[in-house]
């Protein structure tokens, strides 16, 4: 375990120490990250105005209005990894493109006041709104194992698709593969992610033969920290197939040692 912790750490220090031998400081996207949860929640039905502070609720009432109908879109959708990735793209729209839209720039709201006050919005998010940003996050969850869910399952007129012109400026242009090549991919995901939770029950069902067993301890070990960053990650960002590729090598590590550990123990 102590191995696994020093081989995490050791970049991030390595890269901090680099950074600051250039800078004094460095920026930080919170502030988008918090514009984006408090915009793209306040277009749920459960997202009631009047709970957050004064000085927020005209824009809110807008922004309401704005993705109101994209939780329509999103809730009209049966597939969760599309609804999923669909999703991070508008959250993404709700960090850099809010005070973009029309009926914002009317406004004339002046956004300093968000970022100038993000930790406190942040805990009224958490403070009003706390089911609806654990279901945020764990679309995000999902999202992050959605491979090229759009362009092989939303075949919709544009003009259906609300903020359709945001939304595409959400996303840079990708050299994609063809359907056949990204469903494959996708198969491969959605069968890593079945074998990921089946070893995470494993795990809680047979904590104190875990804690016994040296081989099982390590490989559970994997599996705490691989899951530790991506509920990190779907918590405080968007979902994307690059933040997953981080951890994909001890997925793929911790998955072939799991199904072998049966495959032995049967034989």
């Amino acid at each position: 375990m102590f191995f696994f912790i020093i081989f995490f750490a050791d970049p991030n220090v390595l890269e901090n120490f680099f950074f600051y031998s250039q800078y004094k400081e460095r920026t930080t996207i919170f502030k988008q990250i918090v514009v984006g949860k408090l915009v793209i929640l306040s277009g749920k039905d459960s997202f009631k105005i009047n709970n957050y502070s004064e000085e927020l609720q005209p824009l809110l009432e807008k922004t309401k209005k704005e993705f109101e109908e994209v939780h329509k879109f999103l809730n009209s959708l049966d597939n969760v990894l599309l609804k999923a990735e669909l999703l991070s793209d508008y959250e993404v729209v709700a960090q850099y493109q809010t005070f973009n839209l029309e009926s914002i720039k009317k406004l004339e709201f002046d956004k300093n006041f968000i970022f100038e006050n993000t930790n406190n919005i942040f805990y009224e998010i958490i403070k009003n709104n706390f089911y609806d940003y654990l279901k945020l996050s764990l679309f995000h969850y999902i999202g992050n194992w959605s491979i090229g869910s759009k362009e092989r399952f939303l075949d919709v007129n544009y003009k259906e698709v609300p903020l359709y012109h945001e939304l595409v400026k959400s996303s840079g242009p990708i050299n994609l593969p063809n359907h056949v090549t990204l469903g494959f991919a996708q198969i491969i995901f959605v069968l890593f992610l079945f074998i990921l939770i089946i070893h995470n029950f494993y795990i809680l069902f047979y904590f104190s033969k875990v804690m016994v067993k040296k081989s099982i301890f390590l490989n559970s070990s994997i599996i705490f920290l691989i899951q530790s960053y991506l509920i990190v990650t779907s918590l405080t960002n968007v979902s994307t197939p690059r933040y997953l590729m981080v951890v994909y090598p001890l997925i793929i590590l911790s998955n072939i040692n799991f199904v072998n550990y049966f495959y032995n123990k049967k034989n």
